[in-house]
């Protein structure tokens, strides 16, 4: 892990070479297109989504959405050299977005944001561009995607390759190991309810490149998570469970509910010890662009397959795994 954590470094620090042309311009999934003379330098983010995006290409947001997890993932050197100092936003406490008024004191080329707060940014001296649709961080292959974009509107294109590259050799030999015959379920837990990641989620994506993640939607929607309790839960028994803190209880209060609970301490996870949180690395680690992927697949399949992989892969042995034709 360490020495995944010095080469995103050194990819991170490595100068990038912005070519000339005549403009720069990106499209969002809502139709709404920005174009600009030269490349934009100075970017407000409102989400994760938006900072994978942007520490993929060593772009440094000005200013972020005043969140927790946000915060977290500035200060963390896998993103980021540091120290890094950005500004927090409020955030409106009707909307939930970033306070229109403290945005346009930034001067920001572009913000990214949800397509309310374009819509509210109207008439103003804004340029709000939307990832995706409602929001929602979409799938990784899309995440991908939108990198590329990005960096074309960047004219980063060259850097993005080379992280895009580094992800999907990891990728591939994690899947060439990885027996892909264990059951995942990412569970959001707040206090009585509990959230079910769907097989059309984003994080379910990128597991079922190496395990399964069956956990259909049970109104027959595409819904990206649904909510069920314990017994829910335990009718599909799934042989690994990520565990996230959606509630308002502590992680400590969390834990100690369910280690009090019959129903939970019969899931046959529990019992092989294949239990594990998000909660050490907060609740960003999504898995959409090229460096939290990566994270998330090392972070995740020593937990799925520890006999396979005891600790996360070095960069050594994924060349030597793509090297072996066996």
């Amino acid at each position: 892990m360490k020495k995944l954590f010095l080469l995103l470094l050194i990819i991170l620090l490595v100068p990038t070479f912005i070519t000339a042309q005549d403009s720069y311009t990106i499209t969002d999934v809502n139709g709404n297109t920005l174009t600009f003379d030269e490349p934009p330098t100075c970017f407000v983010s409102g989400g994760n989504r938006d900072i994978e995006m942007l520490a993929a290409l060593g772009i440094v947001p000005v200013a972020v959405s005043d969140l927790g997890y946000l915060n977290a993932m500035l200060q963390n050197p896998v993103y980021y050299p540091q120290p890094t100092n950005v500004t927090a936003l409020p955030l409106d406490e009707e909307t939930y977005e970033p306070d229109l008024e403290a945005l346009l004191e930034l001067s920001p080329d572009v913000v990214f944001g949800s397509h309310e707060l374009r819509v509210a940014a109207e008439g103003l001296d804004l340029n709000v561009y939307a990832f995706y649709a409602n929001n929602s961080p979409g799938t990784w292959q899309q995440g991908l995607e939108e990198l590329r974009k990005l960096a074309g509107l960047t004219g980063r294109e060259e850097r993005a390759e080379t992280v895009i590259a580094q992800f999907e050799n990891r990728l591939a030999a994690y899947k060439k190991l990885a027996p892909r015959d264990r059951s995942v379920m990412l569970v959001g837990a707040a206090e009585e309810e509990f959230y079910i990641s769907t097989e059309v989620s984003g994080r379910c994506g990128i597991i079922r490149e190496v395990a399964t993640c069956p956990w259909p939607d049970p109104t027959g929607g595409e819904s990206w998570s649904y909510s069920t309790n314990i017994e829910g839960i335990l009718a599909l028994d799934p042989d690994v469970i990520i565990l996230d803190n959606w509630g308002a209880w502590s992680n400590d209060e969390m834990n100690e509910a369910l280690a009090a609970s019959p129903l939970w301490n019969e899931l046959s996870a529990v019992k092989a010890g294949r239990v594990t949180g998000i909660l050490e690395d907060g609740n960003y680690v999504q898995g959409v662009g090229p460096i939290g992927n990566m994270r998330f697949l090392d972070l995740y399949l020593p937990v799925i397959y520890p006999e396979v992989f005891p600790e996360a892969l070095t960069d050594e042995q994924v060349q030597d795994i793509l090297a072996d034709n066996n």
